[in-house]
């Protein structure tokens, strides 16, 4: 029952069109004939095709705006961006204590 519930949810969209909504929705859909079912699948596949590349678009969109983003931090270090601090050693710390302490 699951899986029914989980087809007619994909399928109802491209479905909609050749039973609209009623009491005897489901009827209609239980009487489409195949060719009829194959085109509202064929129209349906190059519709979701086009998604699919808007989609995979704004991926790379958004991949390119990362890296862009991620090129410009390194090079110019701005207002909130950590900077690595050169420091010496442990020992070089204690020596520069006992010099001042004594």
């Amino acid at each position: 029952m699951r899986a029914l519930t989980l087809c007619a949810q994909f399928a109802a969209p491209l479905l909609r069109v050749l039973a609209p909504g009623g009491a005897d929705q489901l009827d209609r859909l239980a009487l489409l004939t195949a060719d009829q079912l194959h085109a509202a699948a064929a129209a349906s596949a190059v519709v979701l095709q086009q998604q699919l590349f808007k989609l995979q678009q704004l991926l790379q969109d958004i991949s390119r705006a990362q890296d862009n983003l991620k090129e410009q931090l390194d090079k110019e270090p701005g207002k909130y961006q950590i900077k690595k601090m050169e420091v010496g050693s442990i020992d070089d710390f204690h020596r520069g204590l006992t010099d001042r302490i004594g």
